[in-house]
């Protein structure tokens, strides 16, 4: 064979080769290419499922927040509706006539007094107490009660001294243990729970 041919032989093998190379490459190009693509699909799908199961599990959060924010505020709205009646309960004390006060706290005071204290009148209504109160206390008592000089601000009542304590016979003790003692039931009676 001439060299001629040896050549156009080696050319056209080369290009045939060439061409060989060129399609493989591009075959592995697409394929490669749809693999990609699968990939980023796959991955996009994923990403969304994840973006929604997140916004899911916020939108949730969120309105579990805002019912419990709502429920703290009726809360308080209830604790408000009961503060006020326990406070009109008080108010009520208070307004009793002269007498009736006096009376009262003649034998609560009676009822707890050992005898040898010293009662400290309040200052808020006050206008039950006279002169008379401490000596008809002692002879109920057959006791020695003495008046401490001075009021008891925000008081209504008598307060009862003796070796640094001090024992509140007020319409203010008397609220605060009734509401103990009856603040769930009012809550019943006042929102039907």
């Amino acid at each position: 064979m001439n060299a001629q041919a040896i050549l156009q032989k080696i050319e056209d093998d080369a290009r045939s080769a060439a061409a060989k190379l060129q399609e493989d490459a591009e075959q592995k190009t697409e394929k490669l290419l749809n693999a990609s693509a699968e990939k980023v699909q796959s991955m996009k799908a994923q990403t969304e499922k994840q973006a929604q199961s997140e916004n899911e599990a916020q939108k949730d959060r969120m309105h579990r927040m805002a019912e419990l924010e709502l429920r703290k505020q009726l809360l308080a709205k209830k604790r408000l509706v009961i503060n006020e009646a326990f406070d009109a309960a008080k108010e009520q004390l208070c307004a009793q006539p002269k007498a009736v006060t006096r009376a009262f706290l003649l034998e609560s005071v009676a009822k707890t007094a050992q005898g040898d204290e010293k009662l400290l009148v309040g200052a808020d209504h006050d206008e039950w107490f006279d002169d008379s109160f401490l000596s008809e206390l002692n002879q109920k008592l057959g006791g020695k009660l003495t008046l401490e000089e001075g009021r008891r601000q925000g008081v209504t009542g008598a307060v009862l001294l003796r070796g640094g304590t001090e024992v509140y016979i007020t319409y203010e003790s008397l609220v605060s243990n009734a509401r103990i003692d009856l603040e769930t039931e009012i809550a019943k009676i006042l929102f039907n729970e």
